[in-house]
């Protein structure tokens, strides 16, 4: 019996295909300390520049002043430095975290 509760897997491969796509994903890897420990995507899109990590993702930290690291965090329509905009998660994990930025471009213009 179909699990209804679940898309059909050509639906589910079409919507991971369409926003990954879409939302341009940057996932950013720290410790507790905000040391960047792996970086995963594309760096540029976002205007981010890894060479000069320390510079470059300050404006990121800051977003997160004065919240908990150990809880889930999502801010959205946030303008980097770049111009762009993003939608920027931070994601806790272990004894370190990841901030995911999603594409808001579209969303933005609309």
């Amino acid at each position: 019996m179909n699990d209804p509760t679940r898309l059909p897997e050509s639906v589910e491969s079409y919507l991971r295909t369409a926003l990954v796509e879409r939302g341009h994903p940057l996932l950013l890897s720290f410790d507790a300390d905000w040391r960047l420990r792996d970086a995963r995507g594309d760096a540029a899109y976002h205007g981010i520049d890894l060479a000069d990590a320390q510079h470059g993702l300050r404006q990121i930290e800051d977003l997160f002043i004065g919240l908990p690291l150990d809880d889930d965090h999502a801010i959205p329509f946030v303008e980097l430095a770049s111009g762009r905009s993003a939608h920027v998660h931070l994601i806790p994990d272990g004894d370190g975290f990841h901030v995911l930025l999603l594409d808001a471009e579209d969303e933005r213009s609309q």
